[in-house]
């Protein structure tokens, strides 16, 4: 049996939607969780919030407002997950994307792919007390990972948009790239498009040997599982599409202290007999630990961990999640969480690489 995990409550407030957390490290210890706050998962009414722990995720700070609300009815918009980042100058950034509703929507429930998509970023220089922004990019997209820098001159951002090229059953992946710290967007580079799968919600993972990793939701929700492409030049050009081990709903990538990838994501391999995603074999909040031979299926590490089931029957409500290491090794994964609660709401869990081995 692998050793129990301690799990903590980030925040939870049953008279709203509280979802999609990030989460990041600052250089004086202090951990930021960024989420959006709504009504429900297909949101009226949107607002980002950021709560704050100065002892490794035990106990956090009332959340507050960053990103003041958007909603259906008063702005024809609503947020969608945010993604923060602390840069090497000490500057943090967040980047948000606005759903804009054409004026034939009469419902949030318009569909996704005939919306359109305005991407944001905020900067704060006093670790997150106060915010500049929010600065209109060129980006379109949603889904999108957090900032990458490359180097002090160029930046990438991972964002996921609906085909031109197939329509109506396929999303691509593309790289946004700046040249000055963010300013402007100019170029971008296509990650993964293929006819009929839905490539979405990237995670942008720098490698050991300078190569990059992108690992991407398949949100056909099939038998297909989550996908992974590799660049060899910075972001320019992608490979091919190939399968994880995992079925992954928005992972979360990066590489170990150890030198060992993890990856955590909501569950959603199917269950037995599904052809189509339902409930799905072990709902949940899940993490995956290996190496690349074992995240492209030949004879490397490969482990998989439960971080918390989630019995509530709705796939939406849990699983988008972040994480962080401390040097110690342990890792602090942050989540959205469900169970028997009437809304979601944001968990906590810390493990290190012994809970993946039996």
């Amino acid at each position: 049996m692998n050793r129990l995990l301690t799990h903590v409550t980030v925040t939870r407030d049953d008279q709203v939607y509280e979802a999609f957390p990030d989460i990041c490290l600052l250089q004086n210890g202090k951990i930021l969780c960024v989420y959006r706050e709504s009504d429900v998962h297909i949101a009226t009414t949107t607002r980002i919030m950021l709560t704050e722990s100065e002892d490794q995720g035990r106990n956090w700070t009332q959340p507050r407002e960053i990103v003041e609300r958007k909603s259906f009815i008063d702005h024809r918009a609503v947020w969608h997950d945010p993604r923060i980042k602390y840069l090497n100058d000490g500057r943090l950034v967040l980047n948000c994307a606005l759903q804009i509703f054409p004026n034939e929507a009469d419902s949030p429930l318009f569909p996704e792919s005939r919306s359109g998509y305005q991407t944001f970023l905020w900067f704060s220089k006093d670790d997150g007390k106060t915010w500049t922004g929010p600065n209109l990019t060129e980006i379109e997209g949603l889904c999108a990972d957090r900032i990458y820098p490359v180097r002090d001159d160029l930046w990438l951002l991972a964002i996921q948009r609906w085909s031109i090229r197939f329509p109506g059953n396929t999303m691509r992946v593309q790289v946004a790239h700046s040249f000055d710290c963010g300013i402007t967007w100019p170029v971008s580079a296509m990650v993964a498009e293929q006819d009929g799968v839905e490539h979405d919600e990237p995670s942008i993972i720098p490698l050991n040997d300078g190569r990059l990793l992108c690992v991407m939701r398949e949100n056909t929700h099939t038998a297909r599982p989550s996908q992974y492409v590799i660049s060899t030049n910075k972001g320019k050009s992608w490979s091919e599409p190939s399968s994880t081990p995992f079925h992954g709903d928005r992972p979360s990538g990066g590489m170990l202290n150890t030198g060992e990838i993890l990856v955590t994501y909501r569950n959603v391999e199917p269950a037995i007999g599904e052809k189509k995603l339902n409930v799905g074999r072990n709902p949940g909040t899940w993490a995956w630990l290996g190496d690349m031979d074992g995240i492209s299926g030949l004879d490397g590490k490969s482990y998989f961990l439960e971080i918390e089931r989630d019995s509530s029957g709705f796939h939406g409500d849990y699983g988008y999640s972040a994480w962080i290491q401390f040097d110690n090794g342990e890792i602090l994964c942050v989540y959205h969480h469900r169970e028997d609660a009437p809304k979601s709401f944001i968990r906590g869990a810390w493990f290190d690489r012994a809970n993946f081995l039996k």
